[in-house]
């Protein structure tokens, strides 16, 4: 598989980033629409028409550079986004706030 595309209407509402975050640890460059609930992925290509993702599905196949750097980018939003990441993330989160609300 060269790209995985995940097209979307922005009146299709009904979702989150789900798919595309179970797709990401297979190592395969991912091109998706640019709908609101994609938005907290920035590590992908988002195109906003039919051509777009046409045009950035050609440069990833064409281009084993930008393919390489795709790749990579979805390896460090993973990496840095682990379920041990988050909860470390939200602990400071709580910790911060509680601290704050002690003094």
């Amino acid at each position: 598989m060269d790209v995985i595309v995940f097209g979307y209407p922005e009146l299709f509402t009904n979702s989150s980033s789900a798919s595309i975050r179970d797709a990401m640890p297979a190592g395969v460059p991912i091109v998706a629409t640019d709908v609101t609930f994609f938005s907290e992925i920035d590590c992908i290509p988002k195109a906003r028409s039919e051509e777009e993702i046409a045009a950035y599905c050609e440069r990833i196949i064409t281009n084993e550079n930008y393919k390489q750097q795709v790749i990579s980018d979805i390896k460090a939003f993973c990496e840095k986004n682990t379920w041990e990441n988050m909860a470390k993330q939200y602990y400071n989160f709580v910790k911060e706030k509680f601290d704050a609300k002690s003094k």
